[in-house]
């Protein structure tokens, strides 16, 4: 976590001091927080977003306002536009909860927030944040539940413990193993939520629940570059390469080397492989894509149909967005010199379906997205994966 913070106040006389609780601070000195004040005028806050060692262009902030209840503040973005399709997400208690400002609240560049008279610590973001302690806060729910078990897989590099969460059947029993990592790129926040959903829907009631926790093991690497998420880095094209290209020889992060070290060194098989990324800033499409091997490509057809068939909540995966190898981003160009986790995970052991899966940040259609619909979509996803393990027992 990096971060600039500013104050400004106005002590007219000797005899009169400014409160602290009374000054404007605007900060990024909290987990995930990343922006840098490049001046305060009045009500008037000039900022751009951290770049760090992403060296292009790209739009995740994640700022916090203190000392400003009852004021209307405009925030003037001077490195370009850097609003989603619903503008900033916004939490007017300390990042418990998050709401979208809309994009009425935009001007061009800027953005204007109108802080309450009650509010000590308001939040802004790019999207929706989501932190190792919303997956400690689940966890921590949890403790108790013998379907849950959750593992360090390495310490990364700023020395964090880097979480593993093994979900359903995880007593080595299991007929199906599912691969969920996410967080290759610090800023996707919103794959937290959709793996969270995901795993939740393994610990219910109903029937198709207990036949996944009696057959399907989910192995979830959330948090992929954990040092990006908590200190607020972009992540995405980070330099010389990213974590998600980061699986050819000479692997660069702690983590991407202890994600091959594992099935290098315990080779269980693993029928599906996915990979929850949130896709470019006004994207709202749900699609999968998938690597060169055209025969394990192919099985998404099954996965698909399947996630068509069940999905329930409002936000809606198409086939028809899907994005295959060699189509747009998703070709060679991309991954010249270097190695995605999809070309890595297409060799795992028993593997039958490698893909990576896109979710949108603010919207899918014309469908907000907020943290309860991606929990839903995660739920879904976990129901699509088990109608398609079903009928894949040929991997088994």
């Amino acid at each position: 976590m990096r971060a600039t913070f500013y104050v400004t106040g106005c002590i007219c006389c000797c005899a009169l001091t400014v409160r602290a609780e009374d000054r404007l601070l605007v900060d990024a000195d909290f987990p995930g927080g990343n922006i840098v004040v490049e001046r305060i005028d009045g009500n008037d806050v000039w900022v751009h977003q951290d770049q760090r060692d992403t060296p292009q262009f790209w739009f995740y902030w994640n700022l916090r306002v203190r000392g400003a209840a009852g004021r209307t503040l405009m925030f003037h973005f001077t490195q370009g536009n850097v609003f989603g399709p619903r503008g900033p997400a916004v939490s007017r208690d300390g990042g418990q909860t998050w709401d979208w400002l809309g994009l009425d609240a935009c001007t061009d560049d800027s953005v204007t927030c109108t802080i309450g008279d009650a509010e000590t610590d308001t939040r802004l973001a790019f999207a929706i944040p989501y932190q190792a302690a919303n997956l400690g806060a689940w966890l921590e729910r949890r403790a108790d539940n013998a379907h849950v078990v959750r593992e360090v897989l390495t310490r990364s590099d700023g020395g964090r413990d880097v979480p593993l969460v093994r979900v359903g059947c995880v007593d080595g029993s299991a007929s199906h193993r599912v691969l969920i990592t996410c967080r290759h790129h610090a800023c996707e926040s919103l794959a937290g939520y959709v793996a969270e959903g995901l795993m939740a829907r393994f610990l219910e009631d109903d029937e198709e629940a207990v036949w996944m926790r009696e057959h399907v093991e989910v192995i979830v690497a959330p948090l992929m570059d954990v040092d990006g998420v908590e200190e607020g880095d972009q992540g995405k094209l980070r330099a010389p390469r990213d974590h998600w290209l980061d699986y050819g020889e000479g692997s660069l992060y702690a983590e991407t080397r202890a994600l091959q070290a594992r099935w290098r060194d315990n080779p269980q098989p693993v029928n599906v492989a996915l990979d929850v990324h949130c896709p470019s800033r006004r994207d709202t499409r749900i699609y999968f894509a998938t690597g060169p091997n055209s025969a394990i490509a192919e099985n998404l057809t099954s996965l698909g149909a399947a996630l068509e068939a069940v999905q329930s909540g409002p936000l809606l995966y198409e086939p028809g967005h899907d994005r295959p190898y060699g189509q747009g981003w998703n070709s060679a160009a991309t991954y010249a010199g270097v190695q995605s986790f999809m070309h890595w995970a297409e060799g795992l052991p028993g593997i039958g379906l490698v893909a990576t899966l896109e979710f949108p940040y603010a919207s899918v259609g014309e469908e907000q997205v907020t943290v309860e619909t991606a929990l839903r979509f995660g739920g879904d996803l976990a129901n699509a994966l088990a109608r398609h393990l079903q009928g894949a027992g040929r991997n088994r």
